[in-house]
């Protein structure tokens, strides 16, 4: 069977469901099936996406290439001062001083 992301989104916010059927179901069947408080005429809207792979992806945000991601940021702001920060600590360097006594 193949697999179907739902999104309804609604005026309490945004409700996903993931559903198997032989094929892409109707808005209808999943009215239906999901037992949806369906309600177009207040801007409600139902999304079906194909689910394209089984085994779900592992966001990994630590990969050595994020920084070429920043620009998607929700706040580019804070990802320039992120940078910023990031690159002024990477270059400091630990300097102990073997003669002072506690």
């Amino acid at each position: 069977m193949a697999r179907f992301i739902v999104i309804h989104e609604h005026d309490h916010g945004t409700t996903s469901y993931l559903v198997e059927y032989e094929k892409e179901p109707t808005i209808s069947q999943l009215v239906r099936c999901l037992d949806l408080d369906f309600e177009p005429s207040k801007g409600e809207s139902i999304t079906i996406g194909d689910v394209n792979d089984d085994e779900p992806t592992l966001l990994d945000w630590q990969d050595k290439d994020a920084e070429e991601y920043d620009e998607f940021s929700d706040d580019i702001e804070e990802a320039r001062t992120n940078r910023a920060v990031n690159a002024a600590i990477g270059s400091l360097e630990l300097v102990v001083d073997e003669d002072e006594e506690e």
